[in-house]
C-alpha cells in the first residue's frame, strides 16, 4: 500500500511539472522571431537552405551588467573557448536591420513608435533595463520603443532600422566591433525541435560561428510550481526505492544483495537523511541560480564546450550523438558507475572514512544550478530528464550512504569487535553493495540514454 501512496506523489510530481509548463506566459501566434536563434560571423556565408525565414544585418554587442562581464574576464583570462559564445549569449546587442526584413510592425511595441530609418533611434528588447537612451561609442541613441516579450529572439537586443540594406555592405567597415549577424526563425513551440537544431549545426557548425537560442524565460509562479512539483517527484521516488528495497530485503534473504538491503531496511532514518540532503541540495541549487541566470548560462556554455572536446563528457558526447542508445546507455554507465561513484564517492569513504559525501553534496549543487527551470525550453526537457536525476542520484546516494555507514560502524560499539574489525566489516559491506549499485546506475543509464535521444 505504501508503495502506491510513493508512486502516486511521483505521479502527482510529474503532473505538477507539466501543468506549470501549461500556466507559463505563452508568446502571440504569428509574432516575428518568437523563438530562433542569432548567427555571428564575419562574413555569413550564404546558405540554400535554411530551416526558417531569416533576416541578416550587424550587430554589437555591448557591455553587459557586472556579473556577466566579470564571467566573461574570467573565462578569457582562463582561456576558456566557450566565451566568445557566451558573449553574445549573455551581453546585450544592437543590431542593425533592413525595417522590412524585421517585419517588426506597431503591433508589436508594447509602447513607443517604430524608429525612423537611418535615424539614431532604437527598439528596446521587453528584457533590457528601461531607459530613454543609450551610449554606443561616441554615438547616443534614443530608445523611442519598447518590444513586446513576445519577440522572444530580440528580448535582450536593441534594434536600429539602417537607411540601407545591412546585409549588401562589405565586410570593411572601420568599426570592426559591428559583426554580421543572421536571424533564423524557428517553428512556434515551447521547444526548438531537433531537427532545427541538426540543420543549424550542418549550415553553421559551433567551431567557426557563435551563436544563441531565444531566450524564453519561465515566469515566476510557473517557476515555483515546477520546482515543488519536481521536489514532490524526487520524495515520492525516493519512497519507491525504500518499498522496492523491503520487498526484496524478504526475498533475496539468502543472495548476494541481502546484506547490502538489509542495512537499508534497518537504517530507514540515515537512508531518508541521505536522499533528503542530496535531493534537497538539487532543489536548493535550483533556487540559488534563479536570481542569476546569467551563471547558470555561463555553466551551461562550459558543459557544451566540454561535450565536444576530448575527456570523458567528450566520449559521452560523441556517444550521444551517435543516436544509438545502447551505446550511449553502456558509455553512460561505465562512467557514471566506474568513475562517479567508485572512484568518486566508495573509494574515498573506504580510505577517509566519511569523506565519501563531499563529491555527492558537490555534485547535486551542480545538477541544480545547471538543470534550474529558468528556461522554458531547460523545463520541458527536464519532465522526463527528472528521471534521470532521480535514477542515477539513487546509484550515488546509494554509494553515499554505504559509505557513510563506515565511520557509523566504526565508532558503533553495539556491532561488536574492535575498532579494525568494525572498520574491515563497514569496507565489505561496501563491496557487497557494488552489485546494487551496478543494477541501478545501469537501469538509470538505459533511461537516460532513451529519454535524451528519443526526445524532439
Amino acid at each position: 500500500m505504501k508503495r502506491l501512496v510513493w508512486f502516486g506523489l511521483a505521479a502527482a510530481g510529474v503532473l505538477g511539472m507539466s501543468w506549470a509548463m501549461r500556466t507559463r506566459i505563452m508568446r502571440a501566434p504569428g509574432a516575428p522571431w518568437s523563438s530562433g536563434v542569432m548567427i555571428m560571423g564575419n562574413p555569413i556565408e550564404q546558405a540554400s537552405a535554411l530551416p526558417g525565414p531569416s533576416a541578416q544585418g550587424t550587430v554589437r554587442l555591448l557591455p553587459g551588467s557586472q556579473r556577466v562581464e566579470a564571467l566573461i574576464t574570467a573565462a578569457s583570462s582562463g582561456g576558456l573557448g566557450f566565451v566568445k559564445s557566451y558573449e553574445l549569449k549573455a551581453r546585450p546587442r544592437l543590431l542593425e536591420l533592413n525595417r522590412a526584413d524585421s517585419r517588426i510592425t506597431q503591433q508589436w511595441l508594447a509602447g513607443g513608435r517604430l524608429p525612423r530609418p537611418g535615424e539614431a533611434e532604437v527598439l528596446a528588447g521587453a528584457h533590457l533595463p528601461a531607459s530613454d537612451s543609450i551610449e554606443v561609442g561616441d554615438r547616443k541613441l534614443a530608445v523611442v520603443g519598447v518590444l513586446r516579450p513576445d519577440v522572444g529572439l530580440l528580448l535582450e537586443s536593441y534594434i536600429l532600422f539602417s537607411a540601407t540594406n545591412p546585409e549588401n555592405r562589405t565586410d570593411t567597415r572601420e568599426d570592426a566591433e559591428q559583426h554580421r549577424i543572421l536571424l533564423i526563425e524557428s517553428p512556434p513551440g515551447q521547444a526548438i525541435p531537433r531537427p532545427f537544431h541538426e540543420a543549424i549545426d550542418r549550415l553553421f557548425p559551433p567551431d567557426k560561428y557563435r551563436r544563441t537560442a531565444s531566450p524564453d524565460p519561465l515566469n515566476a509562479a510557473a517557476f515555483w510550481l515546477y520546482l515543488a512539483s519536481q521536489a514532490l517527484f524526487l520524495l515520492g521516488g525516493s519512497g519507491v526505492f525504500l518499498a522496492v528495497y523491503r520487498g526484496l530485503s524478504r526475498t533475496w534473504k539468502s543472495r548476494l544483495l541481502a546484506a547490502p538491503l538489509m542495512e537499508i531496511v534497518r537504517r530507514p532514518r540515515l537512508f531518508w537523511a541521505v536522499h533528503a540532503i542530496y535531493f534537497g541540495l538539487v532543489i536548493l541549487g535550483s533556487v540559488l541560480i534563479r536570481s542569476s541566470p546569467a551563471f547558470q548560462s555561463f555553466m551551461l556554455a562550459a558543459v557544451e564546450q566540454q561535450l565536444s572536446s576530448p575527456g570523458v563528457l567528450g566520449i559521452a558526447g560523441k556517444a550521444y550523438a551517435s543516436q544509438n542508445v545502447p551505446y550511449a546507455a553502456a558509455v553512460t554507465f561505465v562512467i557514471n558507475m566506474f568513475l562517479g561513484a567508485l572512484a568518486m564517492i566508495t573509494l574515498p569513504a573506504i580510505l577517509i572514512p566519511g569523506s565519501g559525501l563531499i563529491v555527492p553534496v558537490g555534485r547535486a549543487l551542480l545538477w541544480g544550478i545547471l538543470l534550474a527551470p529558468n528556461e522554458a525550453s531547460l523545463a520541458a526537457r527536464m519532465i522526463a530528464h527528472s528521471g534521470t536525476l532521480l535514477l542515477e542520484g539513487e546509484g550515488y546516494i546509494l554509494a553515499a550512504f554505504f559509505g557513510l555507514l563506515i565511520p557509523v560502524m566504526i565508532f558503533d560499539r553495539a556491532h561488536g569487535g574492535g575498532v579494525l574489525e568494525r572498520f574491515w566489516r563497514g569496507i565489505v559491506l561496501n563491496l557487497k553493495a557494488i552489485p546494487l549499485l551496478a543494477l541501478v546506475l545501469m537501469v538509470a543509464a538505459w533511461y537516460e540514454a532513451f529519454e535524451v535521444i528519443a526526445q524532439p
